[in-house]
């Protein structure tokens, strides 16, 4: 099934391309009026995924206007890579702080305990995944955010209908990772149509990085062996599609 979902991103990826330009210009006119590039904030991001988009970010949008954060102490290379900080997302005034003091205008979501991890500590999990989220969605509501938050076909169950997977079936996944993953893709859509939040959201197969260890996903195994391997071009095809994702793509 995830081979399924990244040979369909990859035919997917030239019409994402041809469709970036113009909604990239209808970008800049809402959220670059003094032609300034956007402030972005990446929670979570030590994991699998904030690593290599921070570096795409920085790439295109400048060093100092991505901010890096998590729980977690930053090696060395993460600290003289570009800004980092400290990011609870429990405390919902220690996220008021970064945003107000970096001007933050994005916010790309990742910080959740994944399923395997999630499984051993249910109680920690629901704070996390959901609670940690409500902050989120609140704080990006008040300051007019927009924000990114990842799914995951962990979102499906046993009794969802395979090869293919519609987008709108029935839903009953069996851990506490897929059940807040749908609360999610739930609430954001709720977010946006009674307050307008500017919310995306993209259901993700396994992922193996290329800059990060696993971090208690079920990709866990698959993910170590990548990392034994040297990075190919498919890994700069997988993120520029992604980063298309959450940069350019239209609701």
């Amino acid at each position: 099934m995830a081979r399924l979902a990244w040979v369909t991103s990859r035919a997917r990826h030239s019409w994402l391309t041809s469709q970036a330009q113009q909604c990239w210009l209808n970008t800049r006119r809402h959220y670059h009026p003094n032609g300034d590039p956007p402030r972005i904030l990446i929670t979570g991001s030590l994991g699998q995924l904030g690593t290599g988009l921070a570096k795409l970010l920085r790439g295109k949008y400048g060093t100092q206007n991505v901010i890096m954060s998590d729980i977690v102490k930053p090696t060395k290379d993460i600290v003289n890579s570009g800004p980092y900080v400290f990011a609870d997302i429990l405390d919902f005034k220690c996220l008021q702080e970064i945003v107000v003091t970096y001007r933050i205008d994005w916010l790309v979501h990742f910080s959740a305990l994944l399923s395997a991890i999630g499984e051993q500590n249910v109680p920690l999990a629901i704070r996390v995944n959901i609670e940690g989220l409500h902050n989120v969605m609140e704080l990006s509501k008040q300051y007019n955010l927009r924000v990114f938050v990842p799914s995951t076909i962990g979102a499906f169950g046993p009794d969802s209908p395979r090869n293919p997977t519609p987008n709108l079936t029935i839903q009953r996944p069996r851990t506490i990772y897929g059940v807040s993953k749908v609360h999610a893709e739930l609430l954001g859509e709720y977010y946006h149509h009674r307050f307008g939040l500017d919310f995306r959201c993209l259901r993700f197969p396994g992922v193996i990085s290329a800059d990060t260890m696993p971090g208690g996903g079920t990709t866990g195994e698959a993910s170590q062996g990548h990392c034994s391997l040297p990075c190919s071009g498919a890994d700069e095809l997988q993120w520029l599609w992604y980063t298309n994702q959450v940069t350019n793509t239209k609701r």
